[in-house]
């Protein structure tokens, strides 16, 4: 799949230098230089991506890059935070009571499944997955400051709004991080058989059956009674 705006490249490609552009505020700046710098690492790897060709990417010197970045890791750290921060959230389920528990899992669902539709998102993944090793440590950063901190927000709600009966005891509302495993799937479809027809017909699938799931494992037996009536 080819990633979008400034973000779209030839693989095979050398980095080649864009003419110099006017100035830009900085947040607009880094955001160049982060989408220049995942062309860099989607297409040499990480271990061979170079501050100076992320520069010459960018239509940048060296000395254009350090103004806003240190490293090649601050980078990455930036990429991981920007793209691979998790979009879904349950944190108004125990709190919102004009809204159904149905709906709400509708709309987690829908928030859980809108990142597979932007290109970056999955070149970012593939990252993730090839640089395991070679960025451990900025990886492993992240997974500690970003998705496990996530994780267990969530699980407090759920354990809350367990304490107040609206989603039942069992399993999923135990350990909610089971909830997020066929989005997991779904992406990897995604990342092995690429945006097929065929991939993007599994991946409406999982998601159709992640909102069965979801339902089933949440919703007290009155709850999935109207669930089951509003869907007839």
């Amino acid at each position: 799949m080819n990633m979008k705006d400034d973000a779209q490249t030839d693989p095979g490609a050398d980095a080649q230098p864009r003419t110099r552009r006017q100035y830009l505020p900085a947040e607009q700046r880094k955001k160049e230089l982060l989408d220049a710098a995942l062309i860099e690492f989607s297409t040499m790897g990480y271990g061979h991506a170079t501050v100076e060709r992320i520069a010459t990417r960018a239509g940048l010197s060296k000395a254009g890059v350090y103004a806003h970045y240190r490293s090649k890791e601050e980078m990455l750290e930036d990429l991981l935070i920007s793209l691979l921060s998790p979009g879904g959230s349950i944190e108004n389920w125990s709190i919102d009571i004009d809204m159904p528990m149905e709906a709400a899992i509708r709309t987690f669902v829908d928030q859980l499944y809108a990142p597979l539709e932007n290109p970056k998102f999955l070149a970012m993944q593939r990252v993730l997955i090839a640089e395991s090793t070679r960025a451990h440590v900025i990886i492993a950063r992240w997974r500690e400051q970003v998705l496990r901190p996530y994780v267990e927000r969530q699980q407090r709600v759920i354990d809350e709004c367990r304490a107040k009966g609206l989603v039942r005891e069992g399993p999923m509302s135990q350990h909610f991080v089971l909830g997020f495993a066929p989005v997991v799937l779904a992406t990897h479809i995604l990342l092995i058989a690429g945006d097929t027809e065929q991939a993007r017909a599994d991946v409406a699938a999982i998601r159709a059956s992640h909102l069965d799931y979801l339902m089933d494992g949440l919703l007290r037996a009155e709850q999935g009674g109207l669930v089951e009536a509003g869907m007839r």
